[in-house]
């Protein structure tokens, strides 16, 4: 597999105001080289953010008293995490593709074969 395009951060204006955004170039489009410079694929941006996840779930853990609202916290983290990494991967990835390839993966499995997982065992938390 070579890689051809890359994601990244830009801002546009919007009714005057300035905004994120995020769009694709093309690697070979890109003239300025900076030395040590690096492009991360997907395995290492959701270790990182599961790391990052552990870390705000534990100061929640810390600093409230009330278990039954840590765990709201907790939830409510877990799901913007989820968010998120749905988010990178939408820009990272053709999701048809994806799902050709995740079907062609199962296509010989049986069904008792497949496992539902959450968040925090994907991002390696749990």
């Amino acid at each position: 597999m070579q890689y051809i395009q890359y994601v990244t951060h830009t801002n546009e204006s919007l009714n005057g105001e300035r905004c994120d955004a995020y769009e694709s170039k093309n690697i070979s489009d890109e003239v300025k080289t900076i030395e040590g410079t690096k492009l991360a694929d997907h395995a290492f941006i959701l270790r990182v953010m599961g790391h990052l996840l552990g870390k705000v779930l534990t100061t929640v853990e810390a600093t409230t008293a009330n278990e039954k609202q840590a765990k709201a916290i907790k939830d409510l983290m877990r799901g913007h995490f989820s968010d998120e990494m749905e988010f990178t991967a939408s820009m990272m990835f053709n999701q048809e593709e994806i799902n050709k390839a995740a079907n062609e993966a199962v296509a010989d499995l049986d069904d008792n074969d497949i496992v539902t997982v959450d968040i925090e065992e994907i991002l390696g938390v749990k």
